[in-house]
C-alpha cells in the first residue's frame, strides 16, 4: 500500500517546468522543484502572480543578466516529466 500512496501522490504533485528561451541554441528546459502544488489552477495562479521574478530568477540561472527572457512555464505533474524525459515527448 505504501508504493501505491507514493505512486498516487506524484501523479497530482504538479511542478512548474519553464522553457528558456534566452539566446541560447537549444530550448533548455528547467524544472522547479519547490513550489509544488496539488493542482494546476494553484500552479497556474501562481506563475500568473509571479511570472516576472520566475523570469529573473532562470536569467541569473543561465547568466543572462542584465537582460531579463520572457519564458514559457507550464504546470504539469511529475508523472509527466518522469515520461518526457524518458520519451523526449511533451511536457503538458
Amino acid at each position: 500500500m505504501g508504493a501505491e500512496k507514493v505512486l498516487m501522490s506524484l501523479e497530482v504533485l504538479i511542478l512548474i517546468v519553464a522553457l528558456f528561451v534566452g539566446p541560447n541554441n537549444d530550448n533548455d528546459i528547467y524544472i522547479f522543484d519547490v513550489p509544488q502544488f496539488k493542482t494546476k489552477e494553484s500552479c497556474a495562479q501562481f506563475v500568473l502572480k509571479n511570472a516576472h521574478n520566475l523570469n529573473v530568477y532562470l536569467s541569473n540561472e543561465y547568466d543572462t543578466l542584465p537582460r531579463i527572457y520572457s519564458n514559457n512555464f507550464y504546470c504539469t505533474n511529475v508523472k509527466n516529466i518522469e515520461e518526457w524525459q524518458k520519451n523526449t515527448g511533451s511536457l503538458v
